[in-house]
C-alpha cells in the first residue's frame, strides 16, 4: 500500500491534506479496505465545529457501519458532492477524489500531534 507523504494520518484511519487555507479529510485505503463497499455516508453538518478525537459521521458498507473520527478541532465549510451520489468514489479513490470534508478553523498544533505517513505504515 502506498501512502501519500503529504498528508498527516490518525490511529482512526483519518487522513487531512492541506488544500490552500484548508485542509480535506478522508479515510485512508487501509480503512476503506476493512469496511468493503461503502454504500452511505453521514457527515457532519456544514458549519459544525468538531471535537477533536470524537465522532462526527458515520460510513455504512455491505459489512458493518464504522464511525468517523475527528482527528483534530475544526469547522466543516464543505462536503465534498461528488460522493453524495455516489459514495463508492471513497472505495476507489480513498487519497484523492474520495475526500470527505473540506476543513477551516483548526490549529497547527493539532496537525503536529498526527502521525506521518511512515508512523501511520508502521501502525497498521
Amino acid at each position: 500500500m502506498s501512502l501519500p507523504h503529504d498528508r498527516y494520518y490518525s490511529p482512526d484511519h483519518v487522513w487531512l491534506a492541506r488544500d490552500g487555507e484548508t485542509l480535506l479529510l478522508g479515510i485512508t485505503e487501509h480503512a476503506q479496505d476493512a469496511l468493503g463497499q461503502i454504500e452511505s455516508i453521514n457527515l457532519p453538518a456544514i458549519g459544525e465545529r468538531l471535537v477533536a478525537d470524537a465522532i462526527c459521521g458515520t460510513l455504512e458498507s455491505v459489512k458493518t457501519v464504522s464511525d468517523l473520527v475527528a482527528p483534530i478541532a475544526a469547522t466543516v465549510i464543505e462536503h465534498n458532492a461528488a460522493i453524495a451520489s455516489d459514495p463508492g468514489i471513497v472505495n476507489d479513490e480513498p487519497f484523492e477524489g474520495g475526500w470527505l470534508v473540506r476543513l477551516s478553523e483548526f490549529a497547527e498544533t493539532g496537525l503536529t500531534e498526527l502521525l506521518t505517513s511512515t508512523e501511520y505504515a508502521e501502525m497498521i
